[in-house]
């Protein structure tokens, strides 16, 4: 069972967010289609504080996140559990 606090965002493609610090794992749920989650790997926490506060999470997630860090789609659905 996934226990990272998933924040809610403002985005049109992204539902939420989530980190484990500990395991420096960024997770991301999707909206629509089954509400996708992926894990991306070997996160910095420099990296999820600045996603935290960019404009476009979207944006920031290609730019930043996809190029640069492993992923894996994660079977478990989460709910977010707070708001920005």
């Amino acid at each position: 069972m996934l226990m990272v606090e998933m924040v809610e965002v403002d985005s049109s493609n992204i539902h939420s967010i989530g980190y484990d610090p500990k395991k420096q794992e960024l997770y991301v749920q999707f909206k629509g289609d089954g509400a996708r989650l992926y894990k991306y790997l070997q996160v910095p926490p420099m990296v999820w504080e600045h996603m935290l506060r960019a404009g476009s999470k979207g944006t920031f997630l290609r730019k930043i996140v996809i190029p640069y860090f492993q992923v894996t789609q994660v079977k478990a659905l989460v709910t977010a559990v707070s708001t920005k």
